[in-house]
């Protein structure tokens, strides 16, 4: 096998880094989606139209916004691959972190807020929300899963 170069340890050692970044991100996720619907079912106006939608209706929300978001990031840096201005992947792991790390900041101040004026989250600010969230998951999640995968094999029927 080849040995290792310089910049290969660079990149190993940014890989490295990146680990606690993406360790912190997951647990913040899965706490909060432990407790997101206990907390929306008493904290958040599920009016939409005059129509009150079920709290679990938030999940279906989340898989629709993860569907496109994701769709979304693979557009968007396919279009700057093509004008030769897309970072580096491990750049785009940082920005998607920092994109999911401000979404949950952004539920923290829209709770506080609605705590201090005695309303309640609007569904809508809640989809937003999430869907930014869900940006930040698929710029990040996609991108380091790619590096755990094994470079792909030719097709043997090409």
């Amino acid at each position: 096998p080849p040995r290792l170069v310089a910049a290969d340890w660079r990149a190993i050692g940014a890989l490295v880094a990146l680990i606690p970044i993406l360790a912190v991100s997951l647990v913040a996720n899965n706490q909060g989606f432990n407790v997101y619907l206990i907390w929306a079912r008493a904290n958040a106006d599920l009016i939409i139209a005059g129509v009150r939608i079920p709290v679990t209706w938030l999940l279906s929300m989340g898989s629709i916004n993860g569907v496109v978001a994701l769709a979304m990031v693979i557009a968007f840096w396919r279009r700057m691959a093509r004008r030769a201005i897309a970072p580096h992947e491990i750049t785009k792991i940082t920005i998607g972190c920092a994109l999911y790390t401000a979404a949950f900041g952004a539920l923290t101040i829209a709770a506080w807020l609605a705590e201090r004026s005695g309303a309640k989250v609007p569904v809508l600010a809640l989809a937003a929300i999430d869907f930014a969230r869900k940006l930040g998951m698929s710029e990040s999640r996609l991108l380091a899963l790619s590096f755990a995968a094994p470079p792909a094999t030719p097709s043997p029927i090409s």
